[in-house]
Formats: structure tokens, sequence, C-alpha cells
């Protein structure tokens, strides 16, 4: 039933409209420039359906502040068309790793779902998941807008060195302190508590800048408290806190509201991407990149396959004099694998 906020009738009478009550919402509609979208809005057309459409999504995972480490993960398969589905293909990597095979077989009628459990090498440390449907009911799945899922997992990572902290208390610093610590739970940085200044309010203390030189390859967590329990920007002043790469181009986290306490984790990687094969390895770098990806230690008859983050073949050929011409990519994350006489490896990179 359309609820009538327009009138004060008891319920049975609330989807009734008087004539002028339609006069006036039609001449919202219709003059409106906030609602003007809405006469041409295509919301309420239903959405074409198809035999064969599969939708996939993965799950959540619940872990630690910096790594989840996990021996398998999940993912619902949604049948979306009018058929049947009674098989399915999915293609997934984790850890921007080769893409696997996943096949799928039992009988799921229209809007229904089943929950897969896919495993992984035990202990794995998971960043991140792809998923793609890549037929449905054997043949290709007819709508591709659903057919691929990707996730991140466990803190995000950033190429710096330095991290840039900025911290404007509120007027009663001597409920504020904080602490940075690395992986090991070492406190590299602290602060805090700080001075009473509520007799000056509105006028706060003096804004507190560090810059921490930090160690690449690691995990770090920064949590800041409030005894209070109200956070840096509840009344009594526009406190804040941030963290920045040095030249503040990069943004780790910016902000301030919170109760008794906010923690922020993230990883510090080199910007040079190593993929391990076995005894030999190769790097791509400059990462990001915006036209050529630079390849060191394979040689001239070296073969690469890039991948979309969905998991699509989107460029293939030899690597020339170390180098592979990325400028045609969009922007995005992809996935490069490169073969080369015995070994094969695998590695993430950004396109800017």
């Amino acid at each position: 039933m359309v609820r009538n906020y327009m009138n004060y009738t008891g319920d049975a009478c609330m989807n009734i409209f008087t004539n002028d009550q339609k006069a006036r919402m039609a001449a919202v509609l219709i003059n409106s420039p906030r609602r003007a979208t809405l006469k041409t809005s295509t919301a309420d057309v239903a959405i074409p359906l198809f035999p064969n459409d599969a939708e996939v999504k993965i799950e959540n995972i619940c872990g630690g502040d910096c790594s989840i480490v996990v021996s398998s993960f999940k993912v619902t398969l949604y049948n979306r068309g009018t058929s049947n589905l009674t098989s399915a293909v999915i293609n997934y990597t984790f850890n921007n790793g080769t893409i696997q095979t996943y096949n799928w077989s039992g009988s799921l009628a229209q809007d229904k779902f089943s929950t897969i459990t896919i495993n992984l090498p035990a202990n794995t440390v998971l960043e991140n998941l792809t998923a793609n449907v890549s037929s449905a009911n054997g043949t290709t799945d007819q709508r591709a807008s659903n057919n691929a899922a990707t996730k991140s997992f466990g803190a995000p990572s950033y190429a710096l060195n330095t991290v840039a902290f900025r911290l404007q208390q509120d007027v009663y610093g001597d409920e504020i302190s904080w602490d940075l610590k690395n992986s090991a739970g070492t406190i590299l940085y602290s602060g805090g508590p700080y001075q009473d200044t509520s007799a000056n309010f509105p006028t706060l203390p003096a804004l507190i800048s560090e810059t921490w030189a930090l160690a690449v390859n690691d995990c770090y967590t920064f949590t800041i408290n409030d005894s209070y329990g109200d956070g840096l920007n509840s009344g009594s002043g526009n406190g804040y806190f941030d963290l920045k790469s040095a030249d503040g181009t990069v943004i780790i986290y910016s902000g301030g509201t919170f109760a008794s306490q906010e923690k922020v984790s993230f990883k510090l990687v080199s910007q040079m991407a190593t993929a391990e094969t076995g005894t030999n390895n190769f790097e791509v770098f400059p990462i990001p990149v915006t036209d050529i990806l630079n390849i060191t230690k394979v040689s001239n008859r070296a073969q690469y396959n890039i991948f979309s983050a969905a998991g699509q073949l989107v460029a293939s050929g030899l690597v020339k004099d170390n180098k592979v011409n990325v400028s045609a990519l969009v922007t995005g994350t992809y996935i490069i694998t490169v073969k080369d006489k015995e070994f094969t490896g695998t590695v993430k990179f950004i396109k800017k």
C-alpha cells in the first residue's frame, strides 16, 4: 500500500489522494530542478530477464587488523535467470595469483542461491580475491554485469616509507593519547595525554605535526584514545587527526569523529613489485605505471598475459627489451603473468 502522508485519515485510507494533492505532486515533479530527473527515471522499469544468468558474490571474512589468515573462502552463487541453474564455471584468483577454476553443479530455481566453500592452501595470508562466472548452464552467461566480484582483505598497502602525522586536539587534551605499533607490537611513536586548555575555548591548542620514517614490508596500527569517550570534534572544538604521505598527496586516513578509540591499520610496501618464482624472480616497475612497464630478470622470449581484476585477459605478447607497453589499458588494477623458460610468475600492478 502507498502510504499518503498528506492527510490525517486512518490506515485504510492512506492510499487515497485528492485531486489537489495530485496536482501539487505533479507540479513539483515537473518544475522542481532537484526533482527533474524523476520525470525520465527508469527505476521502475523491470530489467530484462534471460534464461542463463548467474551472479557471484564474495562473502566477508573476519580477522585481525593487519592480516587475514585462512584456508578457504566462500562465494555465493545466485540464479538470476529464468531457467534452473544446474552448472556454472567460476574463475577465481587470490592474492593476484594465477586464474583457477571451480566447477559448480546443482539445481537452483530463479533467485535462489548456493554458498560455496573454495579451499586455499593452508594458512594463506589473504589480501584479495576475484571471482568471475565464465559460463552458466554450459553456455555464455547472458548478463555480464553481475558476473564479477572482487574483495580486498586486511590492511590497505601504500608505496611509502615515510608517513606524516597531524593531530589537532580539542580543548580537552588531557583525554587524548595515541601510539603507533608495528606488526610485532612494538610502540614506535606515541603521545599524550596533553594539557586541558578548556579555559581558552574556543581557541584550540597548536597543531601537532610529526614525520615518521618507517620500514617497508611491514604493517602498522595507529590507535588514538579519548578517555571521556567523545572523540576529537563533539562540541569542544573541531579536532582531527590524519595520516598522509610526506607530500600530502596520499591520504591513509583523515578524521576525528569517534567515541573512546579509533584504530587505523596500514601496510607499507616497496614501489617495486616482485613475483617470487621458485629460485628465480622477476620485478616490475614503476608502480603505478602510465605507459611502459619495465620487467627485470627475464629474456626476450618471455611471454606475458595481462588480466583485469575481474579475471579477463586484456593483453598478451612477448616481453621485448624488458618492456611491456600498457598505455592502452584503462586506469585500474591488473595482474601480469610472465612465463620465461622454466618458471612462471604473477604480480599485480596499477595503471594510472
